[in-house]
């Protein structure tokens, strides 16, 4: 997370956005592309969505393990 310069003003969360080509549809959504995307917080909290809709962690969890295109992935609890 940024934490500022004498002439910028630091930032209050980073962000990281996975893009995913689904046009063979092996992920459940009608999309040709899905975003996943994890906002980190300066107090640790965090925010995770998909295609821009905000999810809770454990809804996260459960859809990446689901498909086959994370099934040899490891998610961390952090």
């Amino acid at each position: 997370i940024f934490g500022g310069t004498a002439t910028r003003r630091p930032h209050g969360y980073c962000e990281v956005t996975l893009n995913i080509d689904n046009t063979d549809r092996s992920l459940n959504f009608n999309d040709d592309f899905v975003s996943i995307t994890r906002r980190f917080y300066r107090s640790h909290e965090s925010e995770y969505l998909i295609n821009n809709v905000l999810n809770t962690i454990i809804y996260f969890v459960k859809y990446m393990t689901k498909n086959r295109k994370f099934e040899n992935c490891q998610l961390k609890n952090y």
